[in-house]
């Protein structure tokens, strides 16, 4: 118990001095609304109070005001200035910019602080509008987005966060992102990112790509044409397993692909437009002397028998 309330004097601080975070700042939203800081805001608040040189005793308004009246006094007596965000006024939940692509190309777009992001097909992400505090912060939802940030003194943090509670800090920098069923994997082209996940921490120099994957954080060298050519609306394979490669198909097309399992060991290497998934198949099959059964969303890729089906 005193330990939970040693947090919560902690995030009532950071809150009220401006200093919370997304997260922080959520937190301190969901248990205000609970009821469960009433005390701690009282007790920080008459802290502060008694710190200074001197007070202006008035009757108890309602806890709404006192905190209000109570932080107007801190500022006012420190000599210094106060200022309250919108959120401080009134506990409301920070509002987000969602930004969906689902299957209609790829999109670019342009964030406040003049850093850019393309969001790749079947991909979505969400951030702060407007930014909070000193950090810029991204929540890649599902898919791949490739990130050129901006420096920015007043927000100088920018932050992307992955539903694998996974972390990429960067400052000044270009790098992608491609996060689906449960791994997640940073390219970096240019500058410098530190990714971390609870205890396990990495720094990406350009030309490495960091994993995460069943748990475990790994770093490898990766050529930038292979996870940057999505943006030129290209697949790249170096050496890629069917798996792989239906991986790729899938999480772009939004389809299922099955796979015989004794065909996992081919592998192709080359380039391939992605404007036709049609195109696509045929590419592969022919390649690979496979059969590929294209059925709305079901692909099939079997041994070939002679007798295949062309895709749709």
């Amino acid at each position: 118990m005193e330990e939970n309330k040693v947090l919560r004097q902690k995030l009532v601080e950071r809150y009220i001095q401006s200093k919370a975070s997304l997260p922080e700042l959520e937190t301190f939203i969901e248990l205000y609304k609970q009821g469960e800081l009433e005390q701690v805001l009282d007790e920080y608040l008459e802290q502060q109070i008694e710190a200074s040189e001197s007070v202006t005793f008035r009757p108890k308004p309602t806890r709404v005001k006192t905190l209000w009246a109570a932080c107007l006094t801190l500022a006012l007596v420190s000599g210094g200035v106060f200022y309250a965000r919108p959120y401080f006024r009134s506990p409301v939940p920070t509002h987000y910019t969602q930004v969906r692509t689902q299957n209609q190309g790829i999109r670019k777009v342009s964030l406040s602080d003049g850093s850019v992001i393309w969001l790749n097909r079947n991909s979505s992400l969400r951030y702060a509008d407007p930014w909070q505090g000193d950090t810029r912060e991204v929540q890649m939802q599902t898919g791949e987005a490739y990130f050129q940030v901006a420096k920015n003194r007043k927000h100088p943090r920018f932050i992307v966060r992955t539903p694998d509670q996974l972390t990429v800090e960067v400052k000044g920098t270009q790098f992608n992102v491609r996060t689906q069923k449960g791994s997640t994997r940073v390219f970096l082209e240019e500058g410098k990112v530190a990714l971390k996940k609870e205890q396990q921490v990495a720094e990406l120099s350009p030309g490495q790509l960091a994993t995460y994957d069943q748990q475990r954080l790994t770093v490898q060298s990766a050529k930038g044409d292979v996870w940057l050519a999505w943006k030129n609306e290209l697949f790249v394979f170096d050496d890629a397993t069917l798996t792989e490669i239906a991986r790729v198909l899938e999480a772009y097309y939004d389809i299922h692909v099955v796979i015989q399992d004794h065909l996992d060991h081919l592998k192709f290497t080359g380039k391939l437009s992605q404007k036709n998934l049609g195109q696509v198949l045929k590419i592969l099959a022919r390649t690979l002397d496979v059969e590929i059964i294209q059925r709305k969303g079901l692909v099939t890729i079997r041994e070939a028998s002679g007798t295949a089906v062309p895709a749709e």
